[in-house]
């Protein structure tokens, strides 16, 4: 082998800090631009699922009294408009 000992192999002739450094970061930003986009499109698939139910949900059949009482908001709401 090149290198006698695992410490020899760690220090690499004085060289080591640098080459173990560069290691460390380039495998840490190999992770990151792997895993960021995975994240992402979790959270993003996340959000078009439940955007799916809240539409599901706003698209049901509204019962009479909801109706009733969604004129009834309405009503109001343009009534305080023109006051103010």
């Amino acid at each position: 082998m090149y290198f006698d000992s695992i410490a020899a192999v760690i220090d690499m002739n004085g060289h080591g800090l640098y080459v173990w450094l560069a290691y460390a970061i380039t495998v840490t930003l190999l992770f990151w631009l792997l895993w960021a986009p995975l994240r992402q499109l979790r959270v993003r698939r996340l959000w078009v699922i439940a955007e799916g139910h809240r539409r599901a949900v706003s698209d049901e059949p509204q019962s009479e009294s909801a109706h009733q009482r969604d004129e009834a908001d309405k009503t109001f709401s343009d009534s305080s408009e023109t006051q103010g």
